[in-house]
């Protein structure tokens, strides 16, 4: 099922035909030193398309869908915790870094979500070595908000409450 369109890409449910793609990048380097607790074999990965291919975008709860290029050609995903705060993580495959399509799917993505939870905070958390990450979220209009220790990583946020940014302040 396709949520949302851009110009050049779908937000998309997974599907089975994904998988070599998924395997590829979740077990390249480029992709995998930024990542924590990510399934990388190939029976898992298909057994987590299985679980995530009904998920749907604007809900709340756990999500995982897909970006894809409209010929249907996987080329990353999204994770999107809608809970109290919407925390979100993202994965492009290697094969499209620095060509602005992280760029292009979270800003839409982003709005679609603000618009539907208008109230909501957005967090990302993000490997302190994670240059490129941490670029994208300041261009996206993401804070720098501090360090969560249990994590052990970056929190940025965006709509970000006054609670929030003194927990994160503090660490």
């Amino acid at each position: 099922m396709i949520f949302l369109e851009t110009k050049r890409l779908y937000l998309r449910s997974f599907q089975l035909s994904d998988i070599e793609e998924l395997f590829d990048y979740r077990n390249a380097e480029h992709c995998t030193r930024f990542q924590r607790g990510q399934l990388r074999e190939r029976a898992d990965l298909e057994a987590l398309i299985l679980r995530r291919q009904n998920d749907a975008f604007l809900t709340e709860g756990k999500k995982q869908l897909a970006i894809g290029f409209k010929d249907d050609t996987l080329i990353g995903e999204i994770t999107i915790f809608n809970q109290a705060a919407i925390v979100m993580g993202y994965t492009l495959s290697y094969k499209h870094h620095r060509k602005g399509y992280a760029y292009e799917m979270l800003s839409a993505v982003i709005a679609a979500l603000h618009h539907a939870y208008p109230t909501k905070e957005f967090l990302c958390f993000v490997e302190f070595e994670n240059v490129a990450s941490i670029r994208l979220l300041k261009k996206l209009g993401f804070d720098a908000l501090g360090v969560d220790s249990e994590e052990n990583a970056l929190v940025f946020g965006k709509y970000s409450h006054a609670e929030t940014i003194e927990k994160y302040k503090e660490c």
